[in-house]
């Protein structure tokens, strides 16, 4: 059996057939736009993609509505930090690592003489 593989937006299969392009023709124009933004600009998109890639299940398509679904997702990470914090076995936890930790913290390590 050929394993396939990913060269030049598409999957190969066997000695180099094509088996599934991936890339739309618009999908393609947007990548070389992409590659001819400076570093920076490249790291600027990547980051705004990469926020908003959380939120395409929920349906979001105006800046009104990311909002709503970025302050959903903040309620619910919250709300789970909270139960989080308050799970006696995490508190046991967090508990036995400071006391791992107090130990470097005594020697000295960090303080500026």
């Amino acid at each position: 059996m050929s394993r396939a593989r990913w060269s030049a937006n598409c999957w190969h299969r066997g000695l180099g057939g094509v088996y599934f392009c991936l890339v739309s023709a618009i999908a393609e124009k947007v990548i070389a736009a992409f590659e001819s933004l400076s570093a920076e600009e490249q790291k600027t998109v990547a980051n705004e993609i990469l926020r908003r890639l959380p939120l395409l299940n929920s349906g979001a398509q105006t800046e009104d509505e990311i909002g709503l679904a970025e302050n959903k997702r903040a309620a619910v990470v919250e709300s789970q930090l909270s139960a989080m914090a308050a799970d006696p076995e995490i508190q046991r936890e967090l508990s036995r690592i400071d006391s791992e930790f107090r130990v470097t913290e005594a020697d000295g390590l960090g303080r500026s003489e």
